[in-house]
């Protein structure tokens, strides 16, 4: 049975989060919220339970949450919040046309590949805002996909061997500027900005 609790640190929504309580907390206290415009549209890639979705929804104009795990919470989440600016696509950052078998916690899921390209057509073809926490998944993003979009929060992971500086620098060569807020061996939370 789903439980109700206020979220440690935040003023903005209330979540049904059964055993998931930290990934609320970790999504409201490391991203950078300081930005977010009233006329944004935000892309949430790996949007989990809503953490970082519903912490914008009221500050924009539509939020589209990626999402192939949790979505009856993600749901729940967005009825309970009555955040009828959110819609979610059940589907994961990956190549297109393909079936991506996904482990996260104690999921799996097999569900669609699309590239950020697909996904940004699925959102009206402009996003504003794109934050992106979907282990490794993020190795995918072509930098002509990031065509449009001014701000970028994301955790990129290295499972298989990439190297995060890569990443860094393909934002660099965008034109992003680029803040790393915090980094270990496998991961690196960044915010960049046009």
């Amino acid at each position: 049975m789903s439980r109700r609790y206020k979220t440690m640190g935040s003023e903005n929504a209330i979540y049904n989060l059964d055993k998931y309580f930290y990934l609320v907390d970790q999504a409201i206290n490391e991203y950078d919220y300081s930005d977010i415009r009233e006329a944004d549209i935000v892309l949430d890639i790996g949007a989990c339970v809503g953490g970082f979705s519903l912490e914008v929804n009221s500050k924009v104009t539509h939020v589209y949450a990626v999402e192939p795990m949790f979505c009856d919470l993600l749901y729940a989440n967005i009825k309970l919040n009555k955040a009828s600016n959110v819609t979610v696509f059940e589907c994961a950052l990956g190549e297109s046309n393909t079936t991506q078998h996904i482990s996260f916690v104690d999921k799996t899921s097999d569900v669609a590949g699309k590239s950020l390209s697909e996904i940004i057509l699925m959102c009206g073809g402009h996003v504003d805002v794109l934050k992106t926490d979907c282990e490794g998944g993020e190795w995918h993003i072509k930098p002509h996909e990031l065509e449009g979009i001014r701000r970028i929060e994301a955790e990129i992971h290295s499972f298989n061997g990439e190297h995060l500086d890569d990443f860094k620098t393909m934002l660099q060569e965008t034109g992003y500027n680029v803040y790393v807020k915090n980094r270990s061996k496998t991961t690196m939370l960044l915010s960049a900005r046009k």
